[in-house]
């Protein structure tokens, strides 16, 4: 009975890494995420209080995104695209990344960008400060 709970635990977890797909953008980062019934969260750069880098020995990781105070997602609907044992605040989770190193250094890097953006009043963007020309 052991070999089969931990066979249809590997089918599950095998299924789960073949169905997710974390798209970072210069806006945003999308995770669609879950086998059956697809879920797509979409954070904003805007609402993204910090991101924590977690290294394997082997360069694989996973990204933690602290989410301002305002938003809140379901620890549930998330799973496992959480950080683990964090049930009262939800943080969701890039997991298991091939050279995370490169993607956090990517992620930073965009989040930057986009944080140091202020919206024009006629809809485009422009950077909050200006060099002097």
């Amino acid at each position: 009975m052991g070999l089969v709970a931990c066979a249809i635990l590997g089918l599950i977890a095998l299924t789960l890494a073949k169905t997710t797909v974390y798209t970072l953008t210069n806006r945003r980062v999308a995770m669609r995420i879950g086998a059956a019934l697809t879920v797509t969260l979409n954070i904003p750069f805007t609402r993204v209080a910090s991101a924590d880098l977690s290294l394997n020995r082997n360069g694989t990781g996973s990204i933690a995104l602290d989410l301002s105070d305002d938003t809140r997602l379901s620890y549930i609907v998330c799973w496992p695209h959480v950080r683990p044992w964090r049930m009262g605040k939800t943080q969701p989770a890039l997991r298991c990344i091939p050279d995370a190193e490169r993607v956090a250094a990517l992620l930073a890097d965009a989040a930057q960008a986009r944080v140091g953006m202020l919206a024009d009043p006629r809809g485009l963007m422009r950077p909050a400060v200006m060099a002097a020309e």
